[in-house]
């Protein structure tokens, strides 16, 4: 019933909760637990704006990477937390996360 405090990404890595079959993953079932690394795979509906939103749902929430990948671009962008902020890692072909 809030749709602002919502998001489904496409794949996600939380770390600190018990790995299980889950329909959906909500945080506020989940101790606070909010997933760390986050990845978005575009499709073709997919706008610039509404990926720009989803990185800043994002970055609001606490997640400590993000992924985007768009397949008919095939290019991939990663942002890892920095300063308390997402910022864009310059060489996302090249970036191992520390994470995973």
């Amino acid at each position: 019933g809030h749709p602002e405090v919502c998001q489904a990404p496409d794949v996600y890595v939380a770390f600190g909760v018990p790995k299980e079959h889950r329909g959906s993953f909500n945080v506020f079932e989940e101790g606070g637990v909010f997933p760390q690394a986050v990845f978005e795979v575009r499709s073709p509906s997919n706008t610039a704006g509404e990926m720009a939103r989803k990185l800043a749902w994002y970055d609001k929430y606490g997640a400590a990477e993000y992924f985007d990948f768009d397949p008919k671009k095939n290019r991939l962008r990663a942002y890892a937390r920095d300063g308390g902020r997402l910022a864009e890692v310059p060489d996302a072909n090249g970036y191992v996360s520390p994470l995973l």
